[in-house]
Parts: C-alpha cells; structure tokens; sequence
C-alpha cells in the first residue's frame, strides 16, 4: 500500500472521491497479479521444420549458429511456436 495521505478540510465527497481512486488502483494491482501468463506453445523437430520448410539439420545448424534458439526439454528438442512465426518477419 502507499504512503498514508493527510486530508485537511476535506468534504465527504473528496473523501470518497480518495478512497474510490485508492480502491480503484488497489485492484488493478491485484488484477496485474493474477492476470494468467499466456502459454508457450513448442513445437518438436519434425513440426518446426516442417513450418519453416528446411530439413531438420538445418534447424541443427540454425540452433548452432544462433539463428533459430532450441530448447531441450527431458533431452527432446523443441521450438517455440513464437520463434518459429516470427523467424522470417
């Protein structure tokens, strides 16, 4: 929470007014939190070079140049489906 605010001669009305933009931003904190992270969608060998339209040695060669970043996951090689999307633009 921040800082405690001091309200001199201050009407009912500006109270409330206070306290319902303090409110206000308190749950769009909240809402910030727990918003649902979106997911990452992966892709195996066959799948990303399928989509790219190249062999899967050259996703190998791709990954060892840095061109195309793979990921293993239990000693599987995956790719993400945003980097393969987004490979060519």
């Amino acid at each position: 929470m921040s800082e405690p605010k001091r309200i001199i001669d201050a009407t009912i009305e500006e109270l409330k007014y206070e306290l319902l933009q303090e409110i206000k931003q308190e749950l769009a904190n909240l809402v910030q939190k727990i918003k649902p992270k979106p997911q990452t969608v992966w892709l195996t060998r066959d799948e990303a070079s399928e989509r790219l339209g190249v062999t899967k040695q050259t996703l190998h060669n791709w990954n060892v140049s840095g061109k195309l970043k793979a990921h293993k996951q239990g000693g599987v090689v995956r790719y993400k489906l945003a980097d393969v999307q987004s490979f060519y633009k």
